[in-house]
């Protein structure tokens, strides 16, 4: 009995070692991937808005509002239109 006790006892050890330290892991790695995850929408959001509003301060010191206003409604009229076509 006690060698069978023996075998028991390391087998149970073994599995409730291997969970714990699973969980720990995981709980590690999430971590992780959720810092990594953040910093690269971080860095995208300032990437592009920077980049965007670069281009759209060049686009106000090139034209007026009347020539930007009637461009933006023309391009929505012609996508819409284009969804449209068969």
């Amino acid at each position: 009995m006690s060698k069978a006790n023996f075998m028991i006892g390391v087998a149970t050890g073994a599995v409730i070692g291997s969970l714990v330290t699973w969980i720990i892991t995981k709980k590690e790695y999430e971590r992780r991937n959720q810092e990594d995850v953040e910093s690269v929408k971080t860095s995208l959001k300032e990437y592009y808005e920077g980049k965007y509003k670069e281009e759209i301060e060049e686009e106000f010191e090139n034209k007026n509002a009347k020539e930007i206003a009637s461009e933006s409604s023309n391009n929505l009229d012609t996508k819409l239109l284009k969804q449209f076509q068969w």
